[in-house]
């Protein structure tokens, strides 16, 4: 079974580094603390996460596809390459099979 993480040390690329599952979201973590995390997710068409608030602020960058990004009711559609951060800690998703990296950090 592949680990929920990335090897510390070991030099890796976001694009390619996490599959897609069909009618799901993966998820792996790149950096876990108590002071925040950064994930590389991966979500399939008409798959996403529901609004909800976190203790850190949080950054999605979009490495694959598009998705709109839903901050406080203010709607944000990126593309690959594109990021939007919340500094508000309220944040929805609606995705369009995109890889996003949301990343928390306090």
């Amino acid at each position: 079974m592949e680990k929920n993480e990335f090897e510390k040390g070991k030099k890796f690329s976001y694009a390619g580094s996490i599959a897609y599952a069909e009618k799901a979201v993966v998820s792996k973590h790149v950096l876990k603390k108590e002071t925040g995390n950064i994930s590389l997710m991966s979500f399939d068409k008409e798959e996403g996460l529901t609004e909800h608030t976190s203790p850190y602020d949080a950054v999605v960058m979009i490495v694959d596809g598009k998705a709109e990004i839903i901050i406080n009711g203010v709607s944000n559609i990126l593309e690959a390459g594109e990021i939007v951060s919340s500094f508000e800690r309220s944040i929805r998703l609606n995705l369009a099979r995109p890889k996003v990296c949301p990343a928390s950090v306090e």
